[in-house]
Formats: structure tokens, C-alpha cells, sequence
């Protein structure tokens, strides 16, 4: 489990840049500031290049020698993309100095405070083997959850979206899990999920769901004996609970756009709790859905 947390955490990091073809090069190339005017870097050996990005157009920001002289051909370059609105005389020629400028400039033309939210609105379906269970259904004092059996499941949910930066979001969702022939446990539950995408293309994205609190009811049905004469009877016992927690449970998830009206949408939920009791299985928690753009 440590190892899957530590990949999970470190992904956010690995896939951090994104591949371009500029002017018959293939770069890597980290994104620094994001917005109508995109900031994006890449270090070679000792060396940094920065490129402009607006739009569908990648620009290549240079400071060559002519001499001793710098010729800052990357301030005629911020000049011309933003219509000479900003004083470029005093920016440098380094990730700070540029990333204060894309910023101030993205701002200027978008302030921060009106940046319009997107709504989405998702339905979807899945299985879950209940890896992370209640510790008050025992039995015994033992947690009531022996079967490693996958349950269907129903849910939905809400997600509230930058429109402008779209690798952060929030997410409310509301899941019903339903009981097995074998396993009769039932739950349902309301979570707050914050999610980062650490893949993001108009067409495909990948993130990092982290699962922050949730109201939860369930309910287990267990097989007790009660004894009183010569043999034991035994009879069905439904056990209940109900409660808020903080699991913070890390999952991945994805979806893939169908052409501006919604998006396809996969999860492998619930993978490593940092705040949960887990009943030692490997997790196999998956859901397949749909998501409207609002």
C-alpha cells in the first residue's frame, strides 16, 4: 500500500509536462503560467528555453548575445502577442520574471475574480469489492466484511470547474451500493472529492481523485447464534451505522470528450486510504459513466 500511495503521489510530478512539435522539434516542456497566454519552459543541461503559447500559436521567447549585448528579442515578441498593453522593458529573462508577466497580463484581460465556473454533471456505474470498511459493524469485535465480493453499485455526481484552468476541480457525489446473494451489506454515501489533472489535452484527461469527507449509512447482515439449550439457533442480524468521516482515499480516474456536450468517464476508486480501515484486500473499485457539460 505504501508503494501504491507513493506512485500516486508522485504522478502529479512525472507527468507534469507535455510533449509539443514546434517549428520540425519534438519538446518536453513544463507549463508554467495557464491561461489566454500560456507560459511554457524547459530546462536543457544548464540552459532554460521559454516559448509563448495563445491560442493555437507557439512562439519561441530568445535572448541571444550580439556581443556582450543582450538583443531581447523576446520583449518585441510579448509586445506583439499582447497588443502592447504592458510595459515590457523592465521583465527578465527568466522563469520569474516571465511568469509575473503572462500572469499580470492574463489577469489584466481576465481578472481572477470573474473567471467563469463550469458545471458537470455525471451518472455512472461500477462495481466495489468494500476494501474500506465501517469499524462499527463488527461482530465480535470483529469487522464485519469477510467476503471479498464485488457489489454493483449507482451514483452520481457534481463537479464545479475552472473553465480557464482546468487541471483543478471539486467534486460531490452521492453513491448507492447495493447488497449480493452472498454478502448483505448495503451503503449510501455523500463525499467531497477534490481532483487534479496531471493529464489534460481538448480531448483526453487523466487525474488524481482524493476523496476528502463523507456522510455515510450502512448497513451488514450478519449470521449470529444464540445459545440456550443443547445446539445453538442461529438467525440473521442486521447491524447499522451511520456517520461523518475523513478517509481521504486517493483514486485515478479519466474521461475522454465526445465533441463538446459531454465527456466518457472511467474510475478506479478508493486505492490507498490514508483515514480508513481497510480489510487487507486489493482494492477493485470501478465505475464507467457519462458527464454533461452544463
Amino acid at each position: 500500500s505504501l508503494f501504491v500511495l507513493l506512485l500516486v503521489l508522485s504522478i502529479p510530478v512525472i507527468q507534469a509536462q507535455q510533449t509539443y512539435h514546434i517549428n520540425g522539434e519534438e519538446l518536453m516542456l513544463e507549463t508554467a503560467v495557464e491561461g489566454p497566454l500560456t507560459l511554457l519552459w524547459q530546462k536543457e543541461n544548464r540552459d532554460y528555453r521559454y516559448f509563448l503559447k495563445r491560442d493555437n500559436e507557439i512562439v519561441e521567447l530568445k535572448n541571444t548575445k550580439e556581443g556582450s549585448a543582450d538583443r531581447e528579442e523576446y520583449k518585441e515578441v510579448l509586445r506583439r502577442h499582447t497588443f502592447n498593453t504592458l510595459p515590457v522593458n523592465r521583465v527578465k529573462f527568466n522563469l520569474k520574471g516571465l511568469s509575473n508577466f503572462f500572469v499580470n497580463y492574463n489577469n489584466q484581460i481576465e481578472p481572477r475574480e470573474h473567471t467563469p465556473v463550469e458545471f458537470r454533471l455525471g451518472f455512472y456505474g461500477g462495481v466495489d469489492n468494500v476494501v474500506y470498511s465501517d469499524p462499527e459493524l463488527t461482530v465480535d469485535g470483529v469487522t464485519y466484511l469477510p467476503y471479498n465480493e464485488l457489489h454493483p453499485k449507482l451514483g452520481a455526481e457534481f463537479e464545479m470547474i475552472d473553465s480557464k484552468r482546468l487541471r483543478h476541480s471539486a467534486a460531490f457525489q452521492m453513491e448507492y451500493l447495493m447488497n449480493t446473494t452472498n454478502h448483505g451489506y448495503t451503503s449510501f454515501e455523500i463525499s467531497i472529492n477534490y481532483r487534479f489533472r496531471f493529464i489534460k489535452t481538448p480531448k483526453f484527461s487523466s487525474y488524481v481523485n482524493v476523496k476528502l469527507a463523507n456522510f455515510k449509512t450502512s448497513t451488514a447482515e450478519h449470521l449470529s447464534s444464540v445459545t440456550g439449550g443443547d445446539e445453538p439457533v442461529y438467525h440473521f442480524t442486521k447491524t447499522s451505522t451511520t456517520g461523518i468521516s475523513s478517509p481521504v482515499l486517493f483514486g485515478l480516474g479519466a474521461e475522454y470528450n465526445t465533441g463538446g456536450f459531454g465527456y466518457i468517464t472511467f474510475g478506479y476508486n478508493d486505492i490507498v486510504g490514508l483515514n480508513a480501515t481497510s480489510n487487507k484486500e486489493f482494492p477493485l473499485n470501478f465505475t464507467l459513466g457519462y458527464k454533461f457539460i452544463l
